[in-house]
């Protein structure tokens, strides 16, 4: 299947350096695991993204995020009056230096519209309906299932992400030959 590319935000690698996110960490006890507050998080992530987007958007995230690898939260960004979900995972902690990775997302809707269109286009007619129980996270590798409608017949679909150049994310489509 061709493969297309979907507008989302740009994923970033930050590293807050003892020097100038010292302020925005906590440390649970003595040697205990870093923390980087909420307010500082959404400073930090604004300030990165400005400076590939040009403008600085607004930030909005849920809670602190915890300096353990592989940890994450979902953010809201709002840039241009758009808003985007953006997932902020911690990709290494040394110390009270905690290094994270903002990976944009594409809306479950948009990935949805898109399955239909490149199905509709292979196939000379859209599927009566395709489901996402999720956003799906540009990171390279990264899989959602959904499922297509067509009549009384259900799909599975994979939809596996391929490429992901700042603000573009490429997925690759596969439906499966089975119905459910």
């Amino acid at each position: 299947m061709r493969r297309s590319r979907s507008a989302a935000r740009p994923r970033t690698r930050v590293l807050l350096s003892a020097g100038t996110g010292l302020a925005a960490l906590l440390l649970a006890g003595c040697g205990g695991t870093p923390v980087l507050e909420r307010a500082d998080l959404e400073r930090d992530v604004a300030q990165t993204l400005a400076g590939q987007v040009g403008t600085e958007p607004d930030v909005s995230c849920p809670g602190d995020l915890t300096g353990t690898v592989d940890e994450s939260v979902r953010c809201e960004v709002t840039l241009d009056g758009d808003q985007v979900p953006v997932e902020v995972v911690v990709t290494e902690v040394d110390g009270a230096d905690i290094a994270y990775e903002v990976a944009p997302t594409l809306l479950s809707t948009s990935v949805e519209q898109e399955v239909s269109a490149r199905l509709a286009e292979q196939v000379g007619v859209a599927p009566d309906d395709v489901s996402c129980p999720d956003d799906l996270v540009g990171r390279v590798g990264e899989e959602l299932r959904c499922v297509l409608t067509a009549g009384t017949d259900e799909l599975g679909v994979t939809v596996t992400v391929t490429e992901v150049d700042g603000t573009e994310v490429g997925f690759d489509v596969q439906v499966d030959e089975e119905i459910s």
